[in-house]
């Protein structure tokens, strides 16, 4: 009995195997047809880095007047879709001390991408950092939402003109709607 079950499963192989050296003669000798992606190597050239400057108006609730905001800022993209980085801005708070308000925000974002024109390059955001009133250091944070348009068609070393609005969120001083343009230069 143990032979015969030996002998089953050996014809069983054979005409399996047959049946496999047929099938790849049908189908062009077992060759995969087709194109596989292009792998994209992780390099530094991939990440894309950019500084540039920011200036808008400053308009904050309640009876401060709205004043002109101006800044730096830089941020680094290590995916198509994510964005890091720093703005420190600074504006008169146009209220009966004059105070200085300036603010330094560490900012994440999200790139929504795509291929419409304005959208593929829009971001939703929030940032958050220490505020600096009269020299006395607060703490607040800000959604923001913006749009870099590039005005060259290269995907390294150009420049983009794009706008960011903020809201900031402070317990100490005037929360304040602020929008802006921003010229940047990316690496």
């Amino acid at each position: 009995m143990e032979n015969r079950m030996y002998k089953t499963i050996f014809t069983v192989a054979v005409l399996s195997s047959v049946f496999c050296v047929h099938a790849q003669d049908e189908w062009g000798s077992g060759r995969v047809v087709g194109e596989y992606p292009e792998m994209k190597s992780e390099t530094a050239t991939n990440y894309k880095w950019n500084a540039g400057i920011i200036s808008g108006v400053n308009s904050p609730n309640g009876d401060v007047a709205s004043s002109a905001e101006y800044g730096v800022t830089t941020s680094f993209e290590p995916t198509n879709n994510v964005a890091v980085g720093l703005d420190a801005t600074s504006a008169l708070l146009d209220d009966k001390d004059q105070n200085q308000r300036t603010i330094v925000r560490l900012k994440g974002a999200y790139v929504v991408g795509g291929d419409v024109p304005v959208l593929r390059t829009s971001y939703l955001g929030i940032g958050g950092g220490p505020v600096f009133v009269d020299n006395k250091v607060h703490w607040g944070y800000s959604p923001l939402v913006g749009f870099d348009v590039p005005l060259s068609n290269k995907t390294h070393d150009y420049m983009s003109l794009g706008v960011v609005a903020k809201y900031l969120f402070n317990p100490d001083t005037p929360n304040s709607l602020t929008a802006g343009a921003a010229l940047k230069y990316w690496f």
